[in-house]
This record gives C-alpha cells, sequence and structure tokens, in this order.
C-alpha cells in the first residue's frame, strides 16, 4: 500500500518535538518522549484503522483493553456477562500514559444470539429465580372472564377483529 507523502508517518520527525541541540543537529537523529512516541501511535492506529466491527469474548481475562461509556452501556436491552461472545463497533486507539491500544467502544451486540432474544431470555432466567413461574402460584383462568383488556391503538385491525368477534 503506497503511502501518501502529505500524510505523517510514525518515524516522521516534527520540529517542535525533538530534543537536539543545534551544534548535534548533523549527528545525533531526533530524540522523543515517550509520551510523543505514544501519542504518534496512537495517531496512527486512529487514522490508518479507526472504527473497526470486532467479534469477542467478554472475560476478565481479555487480550485487548476495552473502553465502554454509562451512555453506551445504558442503551443496551441486555446485560452484559462474563464469558458473552459479542460484536462490537469500536474505535482503535492508544492510551498515551499507558501505552497500551484499546476498543472505545461504540455499539454492543451479542454475537451468535438476537439482542431482543437475549434481553427475554435473561429477564425470564431472573422472574424464574424470584419463583414467579413457579405452578404453586398460577391461577386458573375462568371460564368467562368478567374483563378483558386490549392494548392496541384504535385504528389497528386487531381492535376491530376482537370487536367483531365479541359482539357475536
Amino acid at each position: 500500500m503506497p503511502s501518501d507523502p502529505e500524510q505523517p508517518t510514525l518515524f516522521d520527525q516534527p520540529e517542535e518535538t525533538t530534543h537536539v541541540s543545534p551544534a548535534d543537529e548533523e549527528t545525533t537523529p531526533a530524540v522523543l518522549t515517550v509520551e510523543e512516541l505514544n501519542r504518534r501511535v496512537r495517531d496512527l492506529l486512529q487514522d490508518g484503522i479507526g472504527t473497526v466491527w470486532v467479534e469477542g469474548e467478554l472475560s476478565s481475562g481479555a487480550e485487548v483493553g476495552i473502553v465502554i461509556w454509562n451512555e453506551t452501556v445504558a442503551s443496551l436491552r441486555f446485560d452484559l456477562e462474563d464469558g458473552m461472545k459479542v460484536l462490537v463497533q469500536a474505535e482503535v486507539t492508544l492510551y498515551p500514559l499507558k501505552g497500551k491500544y484499546q476498543l472505545v467502544i461504540r455499539q454492543l451486540k451479542p454475537a451468535g444470539v438476537g439482542e431482543l432474544d437475549l434481553a427475554f431470555q435473561q429477564l425470564k432466567e431472573k422472574l424464574e429465580k424470584e419463583g414467579l413461574f413457579d405452578p404453586d402460584r398460577k391461577q386458573p383462568i375462568p371460564e368467562f372472564p368478567f374483563r378483558v383488556g386490549v392494548v392496541t391503538s384504535r385504528q389497528a385491525a386487531a381492535l376491530q377483529d376482537f370487536l367483531d368477534i365479541t359482539g357475536r
């Protein structure tokens, strides 16, 4: 892949980051601080790789560090669990102070299972643990109910069908 002559690379030496005395200019290469090097690597990662989709597993022994902001977590319809396989859209970046690259997560989806199905399964498990599906709690459906509720819009065909059937 040919490089763009206008695009800086890791080995370009901008004047403001060199620490060379004028007497040593011809013999000594420019010296970067660790933070300057890390910022250059971060810029290369962000510009060269940018935002990507990555599939992986959530675990405490993850190989890639992640950053996920509270608003991203709050927008999820399911709970994150250790060992869960996920598909993430993330920006590849580097934390300059530590020199470690990481993924800043923008979107997160369960891999292999639909988001709504996962949320439903997690809710079902929670309610089962609370005993809400216990057969002892169930009440028989009356043969002739006194009230029936229909939740729909006034224009829905379902409401008209219900009214037609109950009017017979």
